[in-house]
C-alpha cells in the first residue's frame, strides 16, 4: 500500500491492497517473543490490509481461511464488522455477506464458515485489545 495522506480523499481497490499475514505483521511490529506468540495464537490464521489508520478511526479488509476462530477478546473500541464474503459465526448467530455485526466494548469470539470469510471492520478509534484474563494491548500506528 503507498502511503497515504488522511488529510485528502482517496479511493482504494481491495484487488490491488497489499495483505499481509497477522503473523507477519506481529513478528514485525513487536519485540517481545512472549507477546508475539500470544497475539499470533489469539489471532489465528488471518490477512489483513489497513485501509484507515488514524486516531479516530481503523478500518482493516480481512480475509480468513475457513473454520478459524479467534479467541475471545475486545478491542476497547465502538466496532462494526460487515461480511463481503463467507460466514462469521459468533455463538448460535451466523452473518453473511451483506450482514453485518455492530459490538459495543464487549467480549466476542467468531468463527469463520466452511468457506472462509472476508469482511470490513470499523473501530473508532486506534485498536487495543484485552482477553477476558485482564491481558492487554494498545496497538499504535502501522506507520
Amino acid at each position: 500500500m503507498e502511503q497515504r495522506d488522511f488529510s485528502k480523499s482517496f479511493f482504494f481497490d481491495i484487488a490491488k491492497e497489499k495483505f499481509e499475514s497477522v503473523a507477519d505483521r506481529v513478528t514485525n511490529r513487536c519485540s517481545d517473543p512472549e507477546e508475539r506468540d500470544w497475539l499470533i495464537d489469539l489471532y489465528g490464521n488471518m490477512d489483513i490490509s489497513v485501509l484507515v489508520d488514524i486516531p479516530t478511526m481503523m478500518v482493516t479488509y480481512c480475509r480468513v481461511p475457513p473454520n478459524v476462530t479467534v479467541a475471545p477478546h475486545k478491542h476497547n473500541r465502538n466496532q462494526i464488522v460487515m461480511v463481503v464474503k463467507g460466514e462469521l459465526h459468533y455463538g448460535t448467530k451466523v452473518i453473511g455477506p451483506e450482514m453485518g455485526y455492530f459490538g459495543p466494548d464487549k467480549f466476542y469470539s467468531w468463527t469463520t464458515g466452511p468457506e472462509g470469510c472476508e469482511f470490513i471492520e470499523i473501530m473508532d478509534g486506534p485498536v487495543g485489545l484485552t482477553t477476558p484474563s485482564g491481558k492487554e494491548r494498545q496497538f499504535q500506528k502501522a506507520s
